[in-house]
């Protein structure tokens, strides 16, 4: 089984009709951004957590997250936010309505950046959040925060800065091909993209989505039916609401503006078609919230990788936990059960490696083996076996 998690924070998006093209690069001279802070960031793609101030000067990880319309702090904060405004209903990730409490925001700051100019803040139990990514993740940075701001992400040089307008002179093409962007009804922000050519369709840029992109079903299944996808499989999920099946392909033709990728994987999503960190990782990517201009330099060649072992994995209390693991995969043919909790892997402490860098291992090489130590009934067990390509 394949675990799908996300973030209980529901936006919705609504369909935009699909008449945005690329920018011209005029020569004409800009406003140059002034950066207001920078950080550095992993280069490998994983979610972008940056520190935010709260609560005494104490600093807590916060996601970078531009799906989600509001800034966002765990339920163990609920005391010092003080008395809700008001209340809303969401929709969780077991499928359920839920009442979440909307407060003033408090004086939490990202460098000299304080969230009160970001309007109201959400109170959620981020816990699926911390055990999906096994970070320590206390909260979530929203376009309600972002929105003022130029937010510049360069994973292939580590890097993240916010910027406001400054005096200095500079040129579009200093950051790259320019794209339009739009706001989606929370925000978020939407760029036009083609696949194959002649599909167009407006995509959200999620830098909480942990793959590279989704598709709506409706368009995944018109370019299935179309014959346009090279590989496509289906896996069965196991997510809060149930079992299920899902389904991904490979697409060779993606374009944004003049941006060509290739070798993208999209899954199949109830979400809507979303471009997430792992297609932002790629290259530098520039948004201009206020101005409504995204910015692309030259991406990276690089061919995407699902997980090729079949485990799924949830960082608990207890341990780095199978949540669940795929029918007739490689881990499950190996002995791997729902329930286990990982030791070692190749003969290194899982508590030594980022859940980030142990998917990585498992979606390394293809034939490539992996020797595993796990704990079931508090005994050990050793087994090992070859990772298998699927997509």
């Amino acid at each position: 089984m394949r675990i799908i998690i996300t973030t209980i924070l529901v936006c919705a998006v609504v369909g935009l009709s699909a008449g945005l093209g690329v920018a011209a690069d005029a020569p004409t001279k800009l406003a140059a951004p002034k950066t207001l802070v920078s950080f550095n960031i992993p280069a490998d793609g994983q979610v972008i957590v940056l520190p935010v101030t709260f609560g005494g000067g104490k600093e807590y990880q916060f996601l970078l997250d531009t799906g989600s319309a509001y800034n966002t702090f765990d339920t163990s904060f609920e005391a010092q936010l003080g008395k809700p405004r008001q209340s809303m209903k969401a929709l969780g990730n077991d499928g359920k309505e839920h009442v979440v409490h909307v407060y003033y925001s408090p004086d939490a700051r990202l460098g000299p950046l304080s969230f009160r100019q970001g309007g109201p803040v959400l109170c959620v139990d981020l816990t699926e959040l911390r055990e999906v990514t096994g970070l320590d993740i206390r909260g979530v940075i929203g376009m309600g925060f972002l929105r003022h701001y130029v937010l510049q992400i360069d994973c292939p040089a580590g890097k993240l800065k916010l910027m406001k307008p400054g005096d200095e002179a500079r040129t579009p093409g200093d950051w790259g091909q320019a794209v339009d962007m739009r706001r989606a009804v929370q925000g978020s922000p939407l760029v036009l993209g083609r696949l194959y050519g002649k599909y167009g369709a407006m995509f959200l840029i999620d830098t909480g989505y942990l793959d590279s992109a989704g598709l709506s079903g409706k368009l995944f299944d018109l370019l299935n039916k179309d014959k346009l996808f090279t590989v496509v499989i289906q896996t069965p999920v196991e997510t809060l609401r149930g079992k299920s099946v899902g389904t991904a392909a490979r697409v060779d033709k993606f374009a944004l503006g003049k941006r060509n990728y290739s070798g993208l994987i999209f899954n199949r999503s109830a979400g809507g078609n979303m471009l997430g960190m792992g297609f932002v990782r790629r290259q530098k990517l520039t948004m201009d919230f206020p101005n409504l201009k995204a910015y692309l330099d030259a991406p990276a060649r690089s061919v995407d990788q699902n997980d090729m072992s079949g485990l799924h994995l949830l960082q608990k209390k207890e341990g780095l936990a199978v949540h669940s693991v795929d029918e007739n995969s490689q881990a499950s043919l190996a002995g791997i059960k729902a329930g286990d909790i990982l030791s070692q892997i190749n003969a290194q402490p899982v508590s030594e490696l980022s859940l980030w860098k142990i998917r990585q291992i498992l979606r390394a090489k293809d034939g490539q083996k992996v020797e595993i130590i796990f704990q079931r009934d508090k005994k050990f067990f050793k087994t090992s076996f070859a990772l298998k390509k699927r997509i």
